[in-house]
């Protein structure tokens, strides 16, 4: 989201008058997200399979930020300016969140299966959500981003999410 965010205002100057969007959009796509993967769930025969795909994903979206990026930057005839502002840069946090809300849900039900009951897998599944937020929060924007730039930090991302994908994978 920071990332995302920083780049919307590089390329056309003022994000604040967008920002409502652009966050309004990442909690679109969280709640489409979990809705699909809720409705999903029932039907869903190995959960820890799909959870490795969803990974997979999470792997690959930070890679495709640089990559748009670039290519607004290169291009800047391509797109264009207003297609970028109210299309583009709006889409990325709206897929992100739907990864996200959908790899939540996914989360919960793999908890579930091991745990004692609903309201314990709700509070650890939330509980290592916000504290992984407000740590890549912290991180991204208050280090990452000034110390290494934005495609390093994506690069960063995707191997932090390949880290939990091996880990997912050999648990």
């Amino acid at each position: 989201q920071g990332v995302i965010l920083l780049a919307f205002q590089s390329f056309y100057g003022s994000v604040y008058y967008k920002l409502g969007l652009i966050v309004s959009l990442f909690m679109a796509g969280l709640a489409a997200g979990g809705a699909v993967a809720g409705r999903l769930i029932p039907r869903i025969a190995r959960p820890r399979r799909l959870m490795l795909e969803v990974e997979g994903a999470l792997c690959l979206y930070p890679l495709l930020l640089p990559a748009v990026f670039a290519l607004v930057a290169r291009f800047p005839g391509f797109l264009p300016p207003a297609l970028g502002e109210w299309v583009l840069f709006p889409l990325l946090p709206l897929v992100a969140g739907f990864i996200g809300g959908f790899q939540f849900s996914i989360a919960a039900r793999i908890r579930l299966k091991g745990s004692g009951g609903a309201g314990r897998t709700a509070g650890a599944v939330y509980g290592a959500d916000l504290l992984g937020s407000c740590l890549g929060a912290i991180l991204v924007s208050a280090f990452l981003i000034p110390l290494l730039g934005v495609f390093p930090t994506c690069l960063a991302a995707s191997l932090l999410n390949l880290s939990a994908l091996v880990a997912i994978a050999i648990s």
